[in-house]
């Protein structure tokens, strides 16, 4: 399956949210198994860190990240950018539950939508030891 193209759109105006999530997508789209499950998602997805809001918007694999919230999205994550942060590298959906209960991230929308969507940002996609050997 050939990787999922990924469009930053308007690069020069792109808050720090979605260059970081354009590399992050990147690491986590290349993984054959996250990248079916992105296949599979649709629609727009917002994430906030501050005062900053980025649109993923889903179509066929492939990713576009325009800078703003859009009002049509399924799903909306908010929270700091650390909480974000911490969630994203490597904590799961433990984490992010973890997170949501205790109010650093909020959520909105569908849930269902949401779920679909921390299968590809939470997956781990880090190699195992075998595959390294």
């Amino acid at each position: 399956m050939p990787s999922a193209h990924i469009d930053l759109v308007d690069q020069e105006h792109m808050s720090l949210l979605g260059l970081l999530l354009r590399g992050f997508l990147a690491k986590q789209l290349g993984d054959p198994r996250v990248g079916a499950r992105a296949v599979r998602l649709a629609g727009e997805f917002v994430l906030h860190a501050g005062a900053m809001a980025v649109t993923l918007t889903f179509i066929d694999g492939n990713v576009a990240i325009v800078e703003g919230a859009s009002a049509r999205a399924r799903a909306r994550l908010g929270g700091e950018m650390q909480a974000l942060v911490d969630v994203v590298s490597g904590g799961g959906l433990t984490s992010a539950a973890r997170a949501v209960l205790s109010g650093r991230l909020r959520f909105s929308g569908n849930p269902l939508a949401l779920l679909a969507l921390a299968r590809v940002l939470l997956a781990d996609v880090t190699p195992s030891p075998r595959a390294v050997a």
